[in-house]
């Protein structure tokens, strides 16, 4: 189930994002003097596109499972787990939104904390709740976490960047600009592969043998 939050934080939380939104929101800066307006009209469908990605995640996970870790005994628990942990893709992507615009907007004391508000939640949900659910806290805890990275940028956002009234009529093609997100994020997945052949082959070891390595 780490899998799933581990990929989403390399596509969104950092990395392609990243390199896709600030040149987006530095250039409409520069040319108007605020990229509001154009933050405003990119939030939506990209908020429906995590949405859309954080569901078919969920309602995969029997076949994400099979095919990531073919041999892990444990299987039912783990498809709980990586549903639980869906929603990270969600919370993540969002916050690789806000970091970005918190960025362009001068802003990054609120996004150098984001990976310290993630840990808290993990940590917190384990200590709460291993002794209620066990393992599953720490899906919990991953799903938390993401939801936190969120949670701790939105003040700042809002009083940095603000929320545009009306449409904007720059939404549109800077959406199409956004496809250049496609090749970063292939590149950045390409890189991770060998995170996904070391989860495939572990999960043919026996319970205990990656710690002891």
């Amino acid at each position: 189930a780490w899998i799933i939050p581990e990929t989403a934080a390399t596509l969104l939380l950092g990395g392609p994002m990243i390199f896709v939104l600030v040149p987006l929101f530095t250039r409409e800066l520069t040319m108007t003097g605020s990229f509001r307006g154009v933050a405003t009209a990119l939030f939506a469908p990209l908020a429906l596109v995590l949405a859309a990605a954080s569901t078919a995640t969920a309602v995969a996970a029997p076949w994400i499972v099979a095919g990531l870790a073919p041999g892990l005994e444990e299987r039912d628990l783990a498809i709980v787990s990586l549903r639980i942990v869906s929603t990270t893709v969600f919370f993540l992507g969002i916050a690789g939104f806000l970091t970005a615009a918190l960025r362009s907007a001068g802003a990054f004391l609120t996004p150098a904390l984001v990976f310290a508000a993630s840990n808290i939640g993990i940590i917190a949900s384990i200590v709460l709740l291993a002794p209620h659910v066990g393992i599953v806290s720490a899906a919990i805890g991953l799903a938390v976490g993401a939801a936190l990275t969120v949670v701790i940028q939105a003040p700042a956002y809002v009083r940095k960047v603000g929320i545009a009234r009306g449409r904007s009529d720059r939404g549109r093609p800077l959406v199409a600009a956004f496809a250049a997100f496609v090749p970063v994020a292939t590149f950045a997945l390409l890189r991770q592969g060998q995170v996904y052949v070391e989860r495939f082959l572990g999960s043919f070891l026996d319970p205990g043998s990656i710690a002891f390595l």
